[in-house]
């Protein structure tokens, strides 16, 4: 499908939303340094889905308080201030995408999927010293955007898929038969239409892509993650591992040793279904 085909369905009857006035808000605050915890909470507050979801896993067992979080400052404090704008952003974002969602696509496993590789991206990030970690957190948490912009535009879309959603790149292969083009570049195009930064737009677009003679090192960690999430939402194993630890050695020269470093314990990612939207 040609770049002009591709902005058609971007406007096609089914019209994707502008950015959210709060995800706008939170991106403009990204870039305020001196503003602090009350400013944030303020303009999460804007939006009761947001405020009421940080506040419902602020007293989930994950954190396990003594008494009850009840406002977002709280939770902020409670969750940790760059988490509450990771979050609040990206929920924000996809929220406006997922408003008349198709009944094929399994939300939660996309979910899983995106906090996985978000996670992974931050000590992925940390482990090559790449410096713009939270934008890479960012970056990483909607790789997988465009499946939700397009189970909003082709809600039948998945209804004929072929293999189990767990396979994360036979999915994009099918998105490629069925549209000559998959998720990865129809979210970049989202994203782009949102003003994002290009970095982003860039790391989403490439995240199915082989950064073996690439420069780029934030893209590649973006797609590595990617490859590490899937080790985990595959339960892990030895053919599992093999796949991350050769990834992580062509790309980043990351010896076998160094690879049992790099993946983190996830028990505690316990929000798919709070991200439910």
């Amino acid at each position: 499908m040609s770049d002009s085909a591709l902005r058609k369905m971007l406007r096609g009857e089914t019209r994707l939303p502008v950015m959210p006035t709060v995800a706008s808000r939170l991106l403009e605050f990204q870039n305020q340094p001196e503003a602090g915890l009350s400013e944030l909470a303020d303009i999460i507050s804007l939006d009761v889905f947001l405020a009421s979801t940080l506040l419902r896993y602020a007293n989930s067992a994950a954190y396990n308080l003594a008494s009850k979080v009840e406002t977002v400052e709280r939770a902020a404090l409670v969750l940790g201030y760059k988490t509450v704008l990771d979050v609040a952003l990206s929920l924000s974002l996809t929220k406006a995408l997922a408003g008349q969602p198709g009944a094929h696509l399994d939300y939660n496993l996309f979910w899983q999927r995106s906090l996985l590789a978000a996670e992974a991206a931050r000590v992925l990030g940390k482990a090559v010293k790449e410096k713009a970690i939270d934008e890479l957190f960012l970056a990483a948490l909607l790789q997988d955007i465009g499946m939700l912009a397009l189970d909003r535009v082709r809600p039948d879309l998945y209804a004929n898929l072929d293999v189990p959603q767990q396979q994360h790149q036979a999915m994009a292969d099918y998105e490629r038969r069925t549209l000559k083009f998959d998720h990865a570049r129809f979210g970049a195009a989202v994203l782009q239409e949102w003003a994002m930064h290009d970095r982003t737009v860039k790391a989403v677009l490439e995240s199915h892509s082989d950064h073996a003679e690439d420069d780029d090192q934030f893209a590649a960690c973006v797609a590595a993650s990617g490859v590490i999430a899937d080790f985990f939402i595959a339960g892990g194993g030895d053919d599992a591992y093999a796949l991350v630890s050769r990834e992580l050695y062509r790309v980043f020269s990351i010896r076998d040793s160094q690879c049992m470093q790099i993946p983190v314990s996830y028990t505690h990612l316990t929000l798919p279904t709070i991200y439910s939207v």
